[in-house]
């Protein structure tokens, strides 16, 4: 099939920073130029040092609709969107992509598709409850930006062609909230398990404390941020410590970082705990700890569950909206605590040491997460919305 006459596919995202969204997207962009398909990944900024740049498909093109932009200030970030609409307008003109999935960046790209002429169907992949998001965004006196974005969501959402919620909670809380009408929003779990990972995840770690191994090892990875909740990880952590001689491992970036060091260092357990930053392969170092746990206060789907899970680690999980419930089955594949309860979790980081879940039961339910699996879904949608 030439590449004139080929079917193309845009994957859009703000960058391709490390993150487990992008992550997503660089897996479903391989599965789509696996079955023929041409794929461009759009980007609002350049791709920089990207962690994922080896991972992406020799076919896959990888498109910086703007130089620049990468602003932590969520006031700089939305000016610079602002003002990069009228690029994206120009690139779906001029690239013509029968089906744009947006990432991160949904409401800019809807937007651009009208002034557009609408050349393209847009499905929204949304890999948080919106409400949730605002909700957080209003602590500290952004309220007017919280209701804004909430208020944006509702009124442009339903002007895409299809929403994908990365949970079933995702696409009920969507629909309950009236961001997005019930007759466009569906559920697609994301494509998490794939060979690479499974591939990685024999290598040896990159951590000192994994290589001997001589205490029982925590893991949590994430981003640094206010949603995941890493000083409930250290508070328990500091509880289990008391009982039990074991070490934690966080892993990510991002602006908290300072003040976590300041709380271990508060609570005494600094030399128990290591910041180790980004990881390109955090597969092995899942492979290889102990307790993977999951201390957020929302979530989507979080992959990083999938992740350790697909890797044989044990998982403990704040019982949070959305995603871990559904992974876990209930806490049939792990432990769910109430979110914020440092005691309830450090009572199920220990219990988890004591009393494991058999890792083949844990790689056998992280099967239904598998690239091939979801990317057929995809290919779906993809497929049926190109046939209205």
């Amino acid at each position: 099939m030439g590449n004139d006459k080929r079917k193309k596919v845009c994957f859009f995202l703000p960058s391709l920073s490390g993150g487990g969204a992008e992550r997503v997207v660089v897996n479903l962009a391989g599965q789509f130029a696996k079955k023929g398909y041409a794929v461009e990944i759009a980007l609002w900024s350049d791709v920089h040092d990207s962690p994922y740049t080896d991972d992406i498909a020799e076919s896959v093109k990888v498109i910086p609709i703007r130089h620049g932009g990468r602003y932590k200030n969520l006031a700089l970030k939305a000016i610079y969107a602002l003002f990069s609409i009228p690029k994206v307008v120009s690139y779906i003109k001029n690239s013509r992509p029968c089906v744009i999935f947006a990432n991160l960046c949904e409401l800019a790209v809807i937007f651009a598709n009208i002034f557009s002429g609408h050349t393209s169907r847009i499905a929204v992949v949304v890999h948080n409850d919106p409400s949730y998001y605002s909700s957080l965004l209003s602590h500290g006196g952004s309220r007017i930006r919280a209701w804004i974005f909430t208020f944006l969501s509702k009124l442009f959402y339903p002007l895409a062609d299809a929403v994908v919620g990365v949970s079933k909670g995702v696409s009920e809380a969507l629909v309950s909230n009236g961001i997005a009408p019930p007759g466009k929003t569906a559920f697609i779990y994301n494509p998490v398990v794939t060979k690479s990972l499974l591939k990685l995840s024999g290598e040896p770690p990159e951590h000192p404390w994994l290589v001997r191994h001589s205490r029982p090892v925590f893991l949590g990875v994430g981003r640094l941020c206010e949603q995941k909740n890493f000083p409930l990880l250290l508070r328990a952590f500091e509880i289990v410590s008391r009982k039990l001689d074991a070490v934690l491992i966080i892993a990510g970036d991002g602006p908290l970082l300072e003040e976590l060091r300041k709380i271990s260092a508060e609570l005494n357990i600094e030399e128990r705990v290591s910041f180790a930053g980004f990881l390109k392969n955090p597969f092995s170092v899942m492979a290889h700890a102990d307790v993977f746990v999951l201390s957020s206060l929302f979530e989507g789907l979080p992959t990083v569950i999938i992740e350790a899970m697909a890797c044989g680690c044990q998982i403990v999980s704040t019982d949070c909206p959305h995603g871990p419930s559904e992974i876990l089955d209930r806490g049939r594949y792990g432990r769910l605590v109430p979110v914020g309860d440092e005691y309830a979790l450090a009572d199920a980081m220990l219990d988890a040491i004591a009393h494991p879940v058999p890792k083949a039961e844990l790689a056998e339910r992280a099967k239904i997460f598998d690239e091939d699996v979801i990317g057929a879904r995809y290919i779906a949608l993809a497929e049926k919305l190109m046939a209205r």
